[in-house]
């Protein structure tokens, strides 16, 4: 689908004017473009691992700096040519388990629960962002909204939480009842000892 869709848009482009662009760049805006990108892969690398060095489940891969950059380099690489917004938390996801040593291969649950948690704290960081930068440029009514949004999530995620067991034992009926182990594995990576102080805490 991937090799489709670039066809049929190399099909549209003039390329001559492509090549002109090209020609008309800064090298020095494009050596720094490379670093912005180099770096916020460093960061993301680094934030996913403080979350997996708390698990007790992580392999030794996982806890350490240079394979955790290389998964993510690699997996947000992957996810360029996938068809899907997905596709680089998925590709890191396939590498930390084939890339484990056999004895402690990263299993799905532990795997899947990190992606979600990484998304997630990315996702509240970026509304903290979002916060600031409303507030700094006066948009106080935008920045309210953003902090009312972000007291809410943060708020149903703590009651969440504090009831998962109720709330799973609700909702995990019928056939989702085969469903119940993955999630109680979830839980019990969000309830690892230290997540807090160790994993979420630094990732915002």
């Amino acid at each position: 689908m991937t090799l489709v869709l670039l066809t049929a848009l190399g099909s549209l482009v003039d390329w001559r004017k492509v090549a002109a662009t090209v020609t008309q760049a800064w090298p020095e805006w494009l050596l720094a473009a490379a670093g912005c990108l180099l770096l916020a892969y460093m960061v993301i690398a680094w934030r996913w691992m403080l979350l997996m060095r708390v698990s007790a489940n992580a392999p030794d891969q996982a806890r350490r700096y240079w394979p955790v950059f290389v998964m993510v380099s690699a997996g947000i690489g992957f996810g360029a040519i996938l068809p899907t917004s997905m596709g680089a938390d998925v590709a890191r996801g396939v590498l930390l388990h084939t890339h484990s040593d056999g004895r402690e291969r990263a299993g799905a649950g532990f795997i899947v629960s990190s992606l979600l948690l990484d998304r997630y704290t990315s996702v509240l960081g970026t509304v903290m962002v979002g916060v600031a930068g409303s507030a700094a440029v006066g948009q106080w009514a935008v920045a309210a909204v953003l902090s009312l949004t972000l007291i809410a999530a943060g708020g149903i995620s703590a009651a969440v939480l504090m009831q998962l067991d109720r709330l799973l034992d609700l909702l995990m009926r019928g056939p989702l009842r085969r469903f119940r182990s993955k999630l109680d594995a979830l839980a019990a990576e969000l309830r690892a000892p230290g997540m807090l102080r160790r994993g979420w805490c630094p990732q915002f």
